[in-house]
């Protein structure tokens, strides 16, 4: 889509949209001087390293290394592509842009979503018909009122499969484009309706966009609840249900609760509970908590009060270890799910329930002791080995000396003992994002090209200058050479910023206050210096190759040779360091 706007257009939107503005909808900023800063949405962190340039339009986190300008932000943060990002922006800054090529992939794209939109408008008028009337009584008989229907966007899928196909063919909706949603499928040599004779629950994304459906079974029909199968739009394992109307209240307490049911989701919502998510009806995994960590730095897992409910936990638990989230287990009555707890008890009590929950250590302590009740050596040290390995993995030193302390008050074992027992415990492997070198942490060598970048980056007149005097093959930091061959190829850094292989490095370089009185002798002094390590390099190389030569006892006149061009280079270094 890049290729398709104007470069022109882009540039008018990042004028437009106030990056400081975009970035406190989803993460508290505090003034820095000219800057901002907060703790960094994209990775834990308990002092703030994040920062943002309103001047540059960048922002950059000096901890894990994340950087650019509103469009980054935006994807990284809402996990969208490009050209989502830029039609999201393009609508906040009023700026219209031109419509995608027909054929391309994102038209494809757009198609699939106007379908599923006009397919929930669909189900949704369908509820209010005669034939729906079973189905309006079990929502009224399961508490959903009007607003929840409306909020929700719920509907019904009626019987009649032929004829809703052929509503479908009125309202323009192709066969092809049916199926692709997941809408229709093969089955009895034609188009076979998914979810015939089912109250539908569309699933959205974080962008509020019909992604897929959920089918809830009326009478003895099976499966009870049906999902979208995988489609270009819909991921179940990539979706929260309901997280586009969570997001804000999720932002606000910095905490999710999170649920397994649409029901237990609208439910909390209604009751006035807002920073609730659902899973839908898979299992909980690692998208889902890279999903969560972007709005909350805790959560509370309020699964179904059964056996089902708690060993779903505990699945979700393992899922949560490393990740440095807060993680509770909200401690629902068997019998019971959030659902219908919060219509029995309403939103104050249901809240003291979410506050009072155990952490996941204490919740999973809890579990082992039940199981093994007697106390003795045999029933601690059975708790021990099945809780110290799940500690060692959490990250967090402060959150896992949290959990040593508490499992040494539970067991009654010294904490010593238990710190003994942890050492010898192999942790898990820690995970490395490719690409993410801090270069300030790297010698000498990388601090003098990235001073030179800084200084290139803060004035273009200065560029210009550089071209001709340095080369990106004068770099040895191999992500400062190839930034400095596509600023010189492309005229600049302003392009680049778009391009995920520049956007850390390029907004750490411009983020960073940089000033000096006279920049015209700092350039020079660079490219001074440059030239000098250039040279000292060729007279490493000569002197390495004199030195074969001579022992070789061979070729004379090349050794004269090397011996007029060491003496060339080293007039040049003494000439050089004159200056």
């Amino acid at each position: 889509m890049s290729e398709l706007i104007p470069e022109s257009t882009l540039s008018q939107i990042q004028l437009k949209v106030d990056i400081v503005q975009l970035i406190a909808q989803y993460v508290p900023l505090k003034g820095a001087g000219r800057n901002y800063k907060a703790l960094c949405p994209f990775h834990p962190e308990k002092t703030p390293s994040f920062m943002v340039n309103p001047e540059k339009g960048i922002f950059h986190c000096f901890g894990c290394g994340a950087g650019g300008n509103v469009f980054s932000f935006l994807m990284k943060y809402e996990n969208i592509g490009f050209p989502e990002a830029v039609e999201i922006l393009a609508e906040k800054a009023g700026v219209v842009i031109s419509k995608v090529k027909e054929g391309s992939g994102e038209f494809q794209k757009k198609q699939l979503f106007d379908v599923a939109e006009k397919v929930a408008h669909f189900f949704q008028r369908s509820l209010f018909t005669e034939e729906a009337a079973e189905a309006r009584n079990y929502l009224k008989a399961r508490g959903v009122n009007k607003k929840m229907v409306e909020t929700f966007r719920m509907g019904y899928c009626p019987l009649r499969e032929t004829e809703v196909l052929k509503e479908f063919q009125r309202l323009g909706l192709e066969e092809k484009l049916l199926e692709r949603v997941g809408v229709t499928g093969p089955g009895g040599g034609g188009k076979n309706l998914r979810f015939k004779g089912r109250i539908m629950f569309p699933i959205m994304d974080a962008q509020a966009r019909v992604v897929g459906f959920g089918g809830r079974a009326l009478g003895d029909q099976m499966p009870k609840y049906l999902n979208s199968p995988e489609t270009p739009l819909f991921n179940k394992s990539q979706l929260l249900y309901g997280l586009h109307l969570a997001k804000r209240a999720i932002l606000q307490e910095s905490r999710v609760i999170l649920v397994e049911g649409y029901m237990d989701m609208i439910h909390v919502y209604e009751a006035g509970v807002e920073n609730v998510v659902a899973s839908l009806g898979t299992a909980f995994n690692e998208n889902h908590v890279r999903i969560l960590r972007r709005f909350a730095q805790g959560v509370v897992v309020a699964y179904d009060g059964d056996r089902a409910g708690v060993e779903a936990s505990l699945r979700a638990l393992e899922v949560f270890l490393g990740q440095d989230m807060i993680v509770k287990i909200a401690q629902i009555p068997e019998g019971d799910d959030p659902d219908t707890w919060i219509r029995k008890n309403g939103k104050e009590a249901f809240l003291k329930l979410i506050q009072e929950s155990p952490s996941m250590i204490d919740f999973k302590i809890g579990i082992l002791m039940n199981r093994h009740p007697s106390q003795d050596e045999v029933s601690k040290l059975k708790i021990a080995r099945e809780i110290l390995p799940i500690l060692s993995r959490i990250k967090n030193a402060v959150l896992q000396d949290h959990y040593l302390q508490l499992l040494s008050q539970r067991l009654k074992i010294s904490e010593q003992s238990l710190r003994e027992e942890i050492k010898g415990i192999k942790p898990a492997r820690s995970e490395f994002r490719s690409g993410e070198k801090d270069p300030s942490q790297l010698p000498g060598p990388c601090a003098l090209e990235k001073g030179l970048l800084k200084l290139i980056l803060s004035d273009s007149r200065l560029f210009e200058k550089v071209r001709g005097e340095v080369k990106p093959e004068d770099f040895e930091f191999e992500d400062y050479k190839l930034l400095l061959q596509n600023m010189l190829e492309n005229k600049g850094a302003d392009s680049l910023l778009s391009d995920p292989r520049f956007q850390g490095i390029l907004s750490s370089l411009l983020v960073e206050k940089f000033s000096f009185q006279n920049p015209e002798k700092v350039l020079s002094d660079y490219i001074t210096t440059f030239k000098l390590r250039t040279y000292d390099k060729k007279c490493l190389n000569l002197t390495q190759e004199l030195k074969r030569l001579e022992e070789s006892g061979k070729n004379s006149a090349q050794i004269g040779v090397i011996l007029v061009e060491l003496q060339g280079l080293q007039k040049e270094i003494a000439t050089l360091k004159k200056m």
